[in-house]
């Protein structure tokens, strides 16, 4: 099974032996959304994961940008499979922020945002919405 395989079925195993590193390159210029993520190479205990189109008939991995002096973000359904991964890209000096909120059609979702300079989101308390995580630089 691939590191990228155990890290869907039991992350717990390979979180402490191996380091996982998104490839900024390969998802340059790709919307925030539905994604596959491959696993391109292992080198020292390092897997890079790079973007795929989604895959029809197989469940979405998701991606959410960074965006220089902004916030990146992707909703993601919150009844997604076990072993959904969402990635984004590095995170020096940046906040990431998870809330609970609804589609438009009123099913329950995961809003993830990577706030590039923390000064939109940290903090915030905006009505229809539960922050379940915020994440600072200095946390």
């Amino acid at each position: 099974m691939t590191s990228l395989a155990t890290l869907r079925t039991s992350p717990a195993q390979v979180v402490g032996s191996t380091r996982f590193v998104v490839d900024a390159l390969s998802f340059a210029n790709k919307p925030a959304g539905p994604c596959r993520l491959i696993s391109s190479s292992q080198d020292n205990g390092v897997v890079r994961l790079t973007w795929g189109g989604p895959q029809e008939g197989s469940p979405p991995d998701f991606y959410f940008p960074y965006v220089k002096s902004g916030i990146g973000s992707v909703r993601v359904p919150k009844d997604a499979p076990n072993g959904t991964i969402v990635v984004t890209g590095a995170m020096n000096g940046c906040g990431l922020v998870v809330d609970e909120t609804r589609s438009d059609a009123g099913k329950p979702e995961l809003e993830f945002h990577h706030d590039a300079d923390c000064a939109h989101l940290i903090g915030r308390n905006d009505a229809g919405r539960k922050t379940l995580l915020e994440v600072k630089p200095s946390d």
